[in-house]
């Protein structure tokens, strides 16, 4: 038997009513390190309980007795230990986190499996990032509106200054609270001609939170002269990336965006040279005495001559016209823009979470690291939106 607690209580009832299934541990009080194990459905008034047979965590899978207990009325279930938060195997399909339950899941445990790895919430993120718990995902990566007027369905993308400014320091601070001690926040903002301030303006909000650690500048497009043309010995000029029509007589185009990355102290380091680039002089690679390669120790592999690319990043950015290739999002970015994020924080494990997720990029960019031939990462995902059309979206392109 168990107790449950209030909101654990009006949990287990949701997920009953609805006709799912709630698992979770309980520390099992006649063995110390043991615990039992429960999967409670509804099948009139009976409850399916497992319980761990040696009490080791390991091997739960392959070694447990099977007992069963028949409760009348989850209200009036009695014992002094409560249920263990840490469900085992975190089932988030089967919770709706629109209801607020996120209290109920331990996402430092994160054990999912499939697409109950990666999760989309419908909501608004405010709201939704108060349930999940402080100091659970080791990565954030976000884009959120730039109040420049961009036409999203369910968001007017232009409040008044200082309503925008506050609203995103209200989310920060909750963003703040969940990140890790040694997480990262990469935070991407553009900007207009006749708004050149806003992305500074929000960085400058965001001051007395978190540790400026890096500044970089994203070029969606890069103007190259004499580029050889491939049908004749003639170089030309030529632009690569995003491309805008030239409309206005007053303004030079926009073709950067600002990324910022956000620490919560000044000791988290990053790995530069997963996003490095290749250094043309390779004979410090070579051992003088047997002429071989140097080994990386770290890897086993033959070292590679990287040297960090700096803080401007050209990650060409695809011109889009087509709804349904930016599933009907008006600011999408790149899936290798959220690859650098990744690597240059070197988190391999852990929850990453985009509270303002859009068609799911990071989610998917996530999705895509953990199934990389011998991946060494093992990520969630978490993305929020408010748009009920971009959260379907996510749930069909994470299938793929």
């Amino acid at each position: 038997m168990v107790k449950l607690t209030e909101n654990e209580l009006k949990l287990v009832n949701d997920i009953i009513d609805n006709n799912k299934s709630f698992k979770f541990n309980q520390n099992n009080p006649k063995r110390l390190g043991a615990y039992n194990r429960y999967e409670l459905y509804k099948s009139s008034t009976n409850y399916k309980e497992f319980i761990n047979a040696d009490g080791k965590r390991d091997d739960f899978k392959n070694d447990y007795k099977k007992g069963f207990i028949t409760l009348d009325n989850l209200s009036n279930l009695e014992n002094n230990n409560l249920v263990n938060n840490n469900l085992e195997n975190n089932n988030l399909e089967n919770i709706n986190l629109e209801n607020n339950n996120l209290e109920n899941i331990n996402l430092e445990n994160n054990n999912l499996e499939n697409n109950n790895k990666y999760n989309f919430i419908l909501g608004n993120c405010l709201e939704v990032l108060k349930e999940i718990p402080d100091k659970t995902i080791s990565l954030i990566i976000t884009s959120p509106p730039y109040n420049i007027g961009l036409k999203y369905n369910k968001y007017k993308d232009k409040k008044p200054r200082e309503q925008y400014l506050e609203w995103i320091y209200d989310i920060f601070v909750e963003l703040k609270r969940v990140l890790k001690d040694d997480g990262h926040i990469f935070l991407n903002m553009g900007y207009t001609n006749k708004d050149p301030w806003i992305s500074m303006e929000v960085a400058m909000k965001l001051k007395d939170l978190f540790i400026l650690q890096n500044k970089i500048t994203w070029v969606k497009s890069v103007h190259i002269n004499g580029v050889l043309n491939k049908n004749s010995d003639e170089r030309v000029d030529k632009t690569f990336g995003h491309f805008k029509n030239i409309n206005s007589e007053r303004y030079i185009n926009v073709t950067n965006e600002d990324l910022y990355h956000f620490t919560k102290n000044d000791k988290v380091t990053v790995n530069k040279k997963s996003v490095g680039v290749p250094f043309e002089y390779k004979c410090n690679l070579i051992d003088r005495k047997t002429g071989q390669h140097k080994i990386d120790k770290k890897t086993g592999q033959p070292m590679e001559d990287k040297r960090c690319k700096g803080n401007t990043w050209f990650i060409p950015y695809k011109t889009i016209t087509s709804k349904k290739d930016k599933g009907e999002h008006p600011a999408i970015f790149p899936e290798e823009l959220v690859e650098h994020f990744i690597k240059i924080s070197d988190i391999k494990e852990g929850s990453v979470l985009d509270p303002f997720c859009g068609t799911g990029t990071t989610v998917n960019v996530a999705k895509k690291m953990n199934n990389l031939e011998n991946s060494k990462y093992n990520l969630s995902g978490i993305g929020i939106d408010i748009d009920e059309k971009y959260i379907n979206y996510c749930k069909e392109r994470i299938k793929g």
